[in-house]
């Protein structure tokens, strides 16, 4: 048994054969510019979701916000999926990773957490480069769907942590962890003023404070009302009366704020003393760990987006085979057969 050895001349023909053909610049420019666009638009969406106050109102400005943000990170992981496949020089897609992350600047101002979030996109996407080129040598044929597919999750969580220490950093920014909070409270309040009337059927967010106690004690009042009003006495009784309700009111209103530790006028809207309600209770849970609040955020927004990765995948590889057959469409790449020569052991026939 023995190993057949290509001679001299067939390892030139095969080193030849093997050779990839010069890479056109322009073409590579063009490449590298639209990874760094595709990361620009990431970053300007995400800024979007940001300014939009994101918390748990589910407004339709924040949802068209996320949605928008969804299709850039997907359009964005496409085009750096396919520059990789087609960039074989290292130094030059390591140039428009670093260009493209330090567009983040353009949108967030410079912190530590940010200068984390720009390294960890770039360190992204050159593992997940070296992942597809690997795929790329071991593959017979040419499969955009699995290539791009191959270590994505791996930098999709990176990404994903990216963006974490950016909301990290905005919420550290111009109190927008408390901005956060207030939006919460905002949904709370709104989800309040909907689910009181179904336990409370005389519960109005118009009617005034006074208007709702006295709603809530009319039996004691009506009580006092029968107290009888002969002509006698007529005036002196009815004054007894309008004293008696005053008082019942004052006792009932100071007892109700005492109750939920507020401070309210009689006259002030209940839809106001609602949100005075919830805001006590929530800044009582909130304020012994306030400090922490944007790390715990932060660290919150990760596990959630997580959970987005399913609907992430199958976006990314839409937009992938679209963008392939578009730059196969207008003649930018082209498929290329390459023979190839390998080893193999056989019998001798001796």
């Amino acid at each position: 048994m023995r190993i057949e050895k290509p001679t001299l001349e067939e390892q030139v023909i095969k080193d030849q054969k093997e050779k990839p053909l010069p890479q056109p610049m322009v073409k590579m420019v063009i490449l590298a510019c639209l990874t760094v666009l595709s990361m620009g638009l990431f970053w300007y969406s995400v800024a979007g979701v940001f300014n939009s106050q994101l918390d748990l109102s589910f407004r339709l400005e924040m949802i068209l916000a996320i949605a928008l943000s969804a299709l850039a990170f997907s359009l964005m992981f496409a085009v750096v999926g396919i520059s990789s496949v087609l960039i074989d020089r290292h130094l030059f897609f390591l140039g428009a990773s670093i260009i493209g992350g330090l567009v983040h600047f353009i949108f967030f101002p410079v912190t530590w957490a940010n200068c984390i979030a720009v390294l960890s996109l770039i360190v992204a996407f050159i593992v997940w480069k070296q992942n597809i080129r690997a795929d790329l040598k071991s593959r017979l044929k040419f499969l955009v769907g699995r290539v791009i597919l191959v270590g994505v999750h791996t930098a999709i969580s990176i990404v994903l942590i990216a963006v974490s220490f950016t909301y990290y950093a905005y919420l550290n920014e111009d109190q927008s962890s408390d901005r956060f909070v207030g939006g919460f409270i905002d949904a709370m309040v709104v989800s309040a003023n909907n689910v009181l009337p179904k336990y409370v059927s005389y519960y109005d967010p118009e009617m005034t404070l006074d208007e709702f106690i006295l709603e809530s004690s009319q039996s004691s009042i009506e009580e006092m009302s029968t107290i009888p009003t002969e002509n006698i006495i007529g005036d002196a009784v009815r004054e007894a009366i309008d004293s008696a309700q005053g008082a019942v009111l004052g006792q009932a209103r100071a007892q109700f704020l005492d109750t939920f530790g507020i401070q309210a006028n009689g006259d002030e809207p209940m839809g106001s003393v609602v949100r005075k309600i919830v805001s006590s209770r929530i800044d009582s849970v909130v304020d012994p760990y306030r400090t922490f609040l944007p790390a715990i955020l932060a660290l919150s927004l990760f596990f959630v987006l997580k959970l987005f990765t399913i609907v992430l995948k199958p976006l990314i590889q839409f937009f992938s085979f679209v963008f392939y057959k578009l730059l196969l469409i207008v003649g930018f790449v082209r498929i290329a057969k390459v023979v190839t020569e390998k080893e193999r052991i056989e019998l001798t026939d001796a």
